[in-house]
């Protein structure tokens, strides 16, 4: 999780509950049940949409999976966990990226952070394809002894920055609405795992 740039907060969550499933076989029976024909069938809920918390104007919609749980509710940004705290995704409505207002910020963002802020490391930037719409990705790392400070505002939200430790991995993408901001974090026990939940994530959201 990321650090608030306002008030802070660390990296320790509880762990968080698990649903387990039984796997026993019901018991069998020789008993014929004859089902009523006015019996309608079941039918399974629509799964869960969630748009960015009061701004109606980013047209952005994730459905994410069943075992992941929402945290940490703000305006302008969704986040999910899974299991073992794993941080799937976070979707931010950027503001402010580097003290440059959105709008501001180049189609370049991987060269445009390296060169505003020498105290992170770009890393693997990559053109992609995202909901249709052409983004970025890449990894950002502290450099070595630096420490952590603001690095971007949400909508009306407040300053985040980087872990001291853990690498982010990020899609900057730009919609009609402004800059949109994909990202993970990870500890390096779960790295694999995190990257996997992330890029599964990224397949589960409908921009524009």
């Amino acid at each position: 999780m990321l650090s608030l740039g306002l008030a802070g907060c660390d990296n320790a969550e509880p762990d968080l509950p698990r649903v387990t499933t039984s796997t026993d076989a019901s018991p069998s029976t020789t008993a014929e049940v004859t089902e009523s024909p006015d019996t309608a069938p079941a039918t399974s809920a629509a799964p869960t949409t969630y748009t960015l918390p009061d701004l109606p104007d980013y047209a952005l919609e994730i459905t994410p999976e069943d075992s992941w749980i929402r945290t940490e509710p703000a305006p302008g940004t969704l986040t999910f966990t899974g299991q073992r705290n794993i941080k799937v995704i976070s979707i931010h409505a950027v503001e402010e990226l580097a003290g440059t207002a959105q709008e501001e910020v180049p189609e370049d963002v991987a060269a445009f952070l390296q060169e505003q802020r020498p105290d992170i490391v770009i890393s693997d930037p990559v053109s992609i394809t995202q909901s249709g719409l052409p983004a970025q990705r890449f990894r950002i790392t502290m450099a070595e002894g630096q420490a952590p400070a603001d690095l971007w505002t949400v909508v009306d939200g407040s300053g985040y920055k980087p872990l001291d430790t853990e690498p982010m991995e990020v899609v900057m993408i730009r919609s009609d609405a402004g800059l949109l901001m994909l990202w993970t974090e990870w500890s390096s026990r779960n790295q694999d795992a995190t990257l996997a939940a992330f890029d599964q994530a990224l397949q589960r959201i409908t921009i524009g």
